[in-house]
């Protein structure tokens, strides 16, 4: 199965979007092969996913909404402290990294150096 494949069951509305491809292009930039294997285009399309959904929280500004008030609106502004909070933001990021804890490796590496080099952290 191919990323839009994944979509279409995990993101329907994302695929309805124009420029959604732009948001895939984006995750396989940013997605190795070599450690996701089989599960490649899953972990595309879970990022693809994630990124489009923060995208439209975010809405285009310059951080996450953290606190909103109407009377006399107030809004507040956000950020997270690493990827792994990110990830933490959405369903789709959840997955991903269950799908990341999963994986089986050779030897001994951190956390952080597991997302650096796997996610372009």
């Amino acid at each position: 199965m191919n990323p839009e494949d994944y979509l279409a069951v995990l993101c329907p509305t994302m695929l309805t979007v124009s420029g959604y491809n732009v948001f895939i292009s984006m995750a396989e930039d940013t997605t190795s092969s070599g450690f996701f294997g089989s599960q490649y285009n899953l972990a595309v399309a879970l990022k693809a996913a994630h990124t489009y959904v923060l995208s439209r929280k975010r809405g285009g500004d310059g951080g996450f909404i953290t606190q909103k008030v109407e009377g006399r609106m107030s809004v507040s502004y956000g950020g997270v402290n690493n990827v792994t909070d990110e990830l933490q933001l959405t369903s789709y990021g959840i997955q991903l990294l269950d799908l990341i804890k999963n994986r089986k490796f050779a030897g001994t590496v951190s956390d952080t150096a597991i997302y650096n080099t796997y996610l372009g952290g």
